[in-house]
């Protein structure tokens, strides 16, 4: 099978996939709710089928929460968005521990369980948001800095850009840009 070049190509190939993901999710739930329907709940968890809708479940959320933080204006403290967020995680975390606790046939270790899993789970996710943004504005300071320049390193450049045939307009306005 040959490698695609062509964006068209390659965004109709995408298409696709992700018409075929729909289809196989749409099957992998009715199967699931014809379990429901015939043995409750305890039959569908039965079902491996299950485990991977919530596994497919979690990948495509954080494969959306990568391109959800790419498409984000530029956060200027990343660092302090992930505080603002472990502390609404903490109460988040601590309302459900309670909440679970008072409730009739669970007690208050059911509760820390409970409230522990959702801080956990809460926790990768900001975690991983939290790299991706620190990784996105570590290369907006790389591609923004300025490097020096000896002569020795405009002459290969210039070397470089005369055996690429690049475009003379652009030639100039790098080199223009660069010694300003």
């Amino acid at each position: 099978m040959k490698k695609i070049v062509d964006q068209k190509f390659t965004f109709l190939n995408l298409q696709h996939i992700k018409i075929a993901y729909i289809i196989q999710t749409l099957g992998v739930l009715l199967i699931l709710g014809h379990d429901f329907l015939k043995g409750g709940l305890e039959k569908m968890k039965a079902n491996s089928l299950w485990v991977l809708f919530i596994l497919s479940s979690v990948v495509y959320g954080y494969l959306s929460l990568s391109i959800s933080v790419e498409q984000e204006k530029e956060i200027k403290r990343p660092f302090r968005s992930f505080l603002l967020s472990l502390f609404v995680l903490l109460v988040i975390g601590s309302i459900t521990a309670y909440l679970t606790s008072v409730t009739s046939g669970f007690n208050w270790s059911n509760g820390v369980l409970f409230g522990g899993i959702i801080f956990v789970c809460g926790l990768i996710a900001m975690n991983y948001a939290y790299h991706l943004r620190k990784n996105n504005k570590m290369n907006g300071k790389m591609m923004n800095k300025r490097r020096p320049c000896s002569r020795s390193s405009l002459f290969l450049r210039i070397i470089h850009i005369t055996i690429t045939r690049s475009n003379p307009i652009l030639c100039y306005q790098y080199f223009t840009l660069k010694f300003r």
